[in-house]
């Protein structure tokens, strides 16, 4: 496979594509960040490179919505029905809302840090934990049903959870308490 650059001009401006024949397929492959040709020189070649190699990944073309369901049915399903239930209001109330018609592709580290910021100030630092818990469990395995090469979640972290220190009553507190209960 050698592959070839080719330019399009569009409402947005010039485009560039690399374009590569896989399993007999011609593919237009749009070359991610500036449109440059040395950007597009080197896409095209990483491209050519796996292509070659047997290492290409065909990236997916499911939304975020179209994966849960997936999801849910083929792992969900086999888990307790309070985690389920658990699971389906976490999806419903936090991820679908800001995920639901993103290409599964189309979800980066950056979108998901995003999501747990404004999700942030609207929930308790617990529940933004448990729902980027939860993506992240989701992606990991989108990554080993091959829907997704890396887990864009991975390296993104919840919020800090505040620690509550506990008060320990001094034993003058608890003889006061003590002589102020009823006794049995």
């Amino acid at each position: 496979v050698q592959g070839s650059i080719v330019e399009r001009q569009g409402k947005r401006g010039k485009s560039l594509f690399v374009v590569v024949t896989i399993n007999q397929k011609q593919r237009w492959m749009k070359v991610p960040g500036k449109q440059t040709k040395q950007n597009a020189e080197a896409y095209r070649a990483r491209l050519v490179t796996e292509i070659n190699q047997g290492i290409y990944f065909e990236p997916t073309h499911i939304t975020f919505d179209e994966y849960q369901e997936i999801w849910f049915q083929k792992y969900a399903q086999q888990l307790a029905a309070n985690s389920r239930n658990n699971y389906q209001q976490i999806i419903r109330l936090y991820l679908l809302p800001f995920f639901s018609q993103r290409l599964l592709t189309h979800i980066t580290a950056e979108s998901v840090q995003e999501f747990v910021t404004e999700l942030s100030q609207k929930v308790a630092p617990q529940t933004v934990a448990g729902a980027l818990a939860l993506l992240k469990s989701m992606l990991n395995r989108s990554v080993e049903w091959e829907y997704l090469l890396k887990n864009p979640a991975k390296f993104v972290k919840p919020p800090r959870v505040p620690r509550h220190e506990s008060r320990v009553l001094a034993p003058e507190q608890v003889k006061r308490l003590l002589s102020h209960a009823p006794s049995h």
